[in-house]
Protein backbone atom coordinates (compact mmCIF):
# COMPACT_ATOMS: atom_id res chain seq x y z
CA UNK A 1 0.00 0.00 0.00
CA UNK A 2 1.51 3.35 -1.02
CA UNK A 3 0.58 6.54 0.78
CA UNK A 4 1.40 10.06 -0.35
CA UNK A 5 1.62 12.62 2.44
CA UNK A 6 2.18 16.37 2.37
CA UNK A 7 3.56 17.73 5.63
CA UNK A 8 3.61 21.48 6.14
CA UNK A 9 6.45 22.74 8.27
CA UNK A 10 6.47 26.01 10.22
CA UNK A 11 7.93 28.02 7.32
CA UNK A 12 4.91 27.44 5.13
CA UNK A 13 6.82 24.96 2.98
CA UNK A 14 5.35 21.57 2.35
CA UNK A 15 7.29 18.34 2.11
CA UNK A 16 5.87 15.52 0.05
CA UNK A 17 6.49 11.93 1.13
CA UNK A 18 5.55 8.83 -0.79
CA UNK A 19 6.18 5.65 1.08
CA UNK A 20 4.98 2.12 1.41
CA UNK A 21 2.92 1.32 4.48
CA UNK A 22 4.22 -2.05 5.52
CA UNK A 23 1.28 -4.39 5.67
CA UNK A 24 1.92 -7.94 6.69
CA UNK A 25 1.25 -10.42 3.94
CA UNK A 26 -1.04 -12.28 6.32
CA UNK A 27 -4.51 -12.07 4.79
CA UNK A 28 -6.16 -12.03 8.24
CA UNK A 29 -4.12 -8.93 9.12
CA UNK A 30 -4.99 -7.26 5.82
CA UNK A 31 -8.68 -8.07 6.37
CA UNK A 32 -8.45 -6.54 9.87
CA UNK A 33 -6.95 -3.34 8.44
CA UNK A 34 -9.62 -3.12 5.72
CA UNK A 35 -12.41 -3.85 8.21
CA UNK A 36 -11.33 -1.24 10.76
CA UNK A 37 -9.63 1.64 8.99
CA UNK A 38 -10.59 4.16 6.33
CA UNK A 39 -8.21 5.58 3.74
CA UNK A 40 -8.02 8.72 5.89
CA UNK A 41 -7.01 6.61 8.90
CA UNK A 42 -4.27 4.93 6.88
CA UNK A 43 -3.06 8.31 5.67
CA UNK A 44 -2.89 9.51 9.28
CA UNK A 45 -0.89 6.40 10.24
CA UNK A 46 1.44 7.19 7.35
CA UNK A 47 1.88 10.77 8.55
CA UNK A 48 2.50 9.48 12.06
CA UNK A 49 5.15 7.10 10.73
CA UNK A 50 6.84 9.94 8.84
CA UNK A 51 6.88 12.35 11.79
CA UNK A 52 7.37 10.06 14.81
CA UNK A 53 9.78 7.33 15.81
CA UNK A 54 7.66 4.18 15.51
CA UNK A 55 10.36 2.01 17.06
CA UNK A 56 10.44 4.27 20.15
CA UNK A 57 6.63 4.28 20.31
CA UNK A 58 6.62 0.47 20.15
CA UNK A 59 9.18 0.23 22.95
CA UNK A 60 7.22 2.70 25.05
CA UNK A 61 3.98 0.73 24.70
CA UNK A 62 5.76 -2.58 25.38
CA UNK A 63 7.14 -1.04 28.60
CA UNK A 64 3.75 0.41 29.57
CA UNK A 65 2.11 -3.00 29.07
CA UNK A 66 4.88 -4.85 30.98
CA UNK A 67 4.79 -2.33 33.85
CA UNK A 68 1.00 -2.52 34.00
CA UNK A 69 1.01 -6.31 33.99
CA UNK A 70 3.35 -6.29 36.98
CA UNK A 71 0.90 -4.04 38.89
CA UNK A 72 -2.36 -5.85 38.07
CA UNK A 73 -2.46 -7.29 41.61
CA UNK A 74 -3.10 -3.73 42.85
CA UNK A 75 -6.42 -1.89 42.59
CA UNK A 76 -6.73 0.44 39.55
CA UNK A 77 -6.93 3.36 42.01
CA UNK A 78 -3.43 2.68 43.41
CA UNK A 79 -1.07 5.65 42.85
CA UNK A 80 1.40 3.49 40.86
CA UNK A 81 -1.38 2.35 38.52
CA UNK A 82 -2.72 5.88 38.28
CA UNK A 83 0.74 7.10 37.24
CA UNK A 84 0.71 4.51 34.41
CA UNK A 85 -2.80 5.58 33.41
CA UNK A 86 -1.51 9.14 33.05
CA UNK A 87 1.43 7.86 30.96
CA UNK A 88 -1.02 6.00 28.70
CA UNK A 89 -3.15 9.11 28.21
CA UNK A 90 -0.13 11.34 27.57
CA UNK A 91 1.39 8.84 25.13
CA UNK A 92 -1.83 8.26 23.20
CA UNK A 93 -2.53 11.99 23.02
CA UNK A 94 1.03 12.63 21.82
CA UNK A 95 0.92 9.94 19.16
CA UNK A 96 -2.56 10.69 17.84
CA UNK A 97 -2.30 14.48 18.34
CA UNK A 98 -5.44 15.97 16.80
CA UNK A 99 -7.02 12.70 15.65
CA UNK A 100 -9.12 11.89 18.71
CA UNK A 101 -11.49 9.74 16.64
CA UNK A 102 -8.72 7.39 15.51
CA UNK A 103 -7.17 7.33 18.99
CA UNK A 104 -10.54 6.27 20.41
CA UNK A 105 -11.05 3.71 17.63
CA UNK A 106 -7.69 2.08 18.43
CA UNK A 107 -8.49 2.03 22.16
CA UNK A 108 -11.87 0.39 21.48
CA UNK A 109 -10.19 -2.23 19.27
CA UNK A 110 -7.66 -2.89 22.03
CA UNK A 111 -10.41 -3.18 24.68
CA UNK A 112 -12.37 -5.60 22.50
CA UNK A 113 -9.34 -7.81 21.85
CA UNK A 114 -9.59 -7.18 18.11
CA UNK A 115 -5.83 -6.72 17.60
CA UNK A 116 -3.86 -9.16 15.43
CA UNK A 117 -1.18 -11.12 17.28
CA UNK A 118 2.14 -9.28 17.22
CA UNK A 119 0.66 -6.02 15.94
CA UNK A 120 1.30 -4.09 19.17
CA UNK A 121 4.32 -5.21 21.23
CA UNK A 122 3.28 -6.49 24.65
CA UNK A 123 -0.45 -6.05 24.01
CA UNK A 124 -2.89 -8.17 25.99
CA UNK A 125 -6.60 -7.42 26.22
CA UNK A 126 -6.66 -7.94 30.02
CA UNK A 127 -3.94 -5.30 30.49
CA UNK A 128 -5.90 -2.79 28.42
CA UNK A 129 -9.11 -3.47 30.34
CA UNK A 130 -7.23 -2.91 33.62
CA UNK A 131 -5.74 0.33 32.28
CA UNK A 132 -9.18 1.39 31.10
CA UNK A 133 -10.49 1.04 34.67
CA UNK A 134 -7.55 3.10 35.95
CA UNK A 135 -8.12 5.79 33.32
CA UNK A 136 -11.82 5.92 34.25
CA UNK A 137 -10.87 6.53 37.89
CA UNK A 138 -8.32 9.15 36.88
CA UNK A 139 -10.81 11.03 34.68
CA UNK A 140 -13.62 10.86 37.24
CA UNK A 141 -11.35 12.25 39.97
CA UNK A 142 -10.60 15.32 37.81
CA UNK A 143 -14.26 16.40 37.94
Amino acid sequence: LQVQVNIFDGSGESRNFVFDVQMKQDSAYQDWVKRNFTDADLTFFGEMAASQNNEENGKLWAKIFADTKSLMHLPPSDPQVQALAKTVMDSANGQYQTNETLRNKMWELMKSGDIPAGCIPGYEKEIVLFLNQAIGIMLSSKH
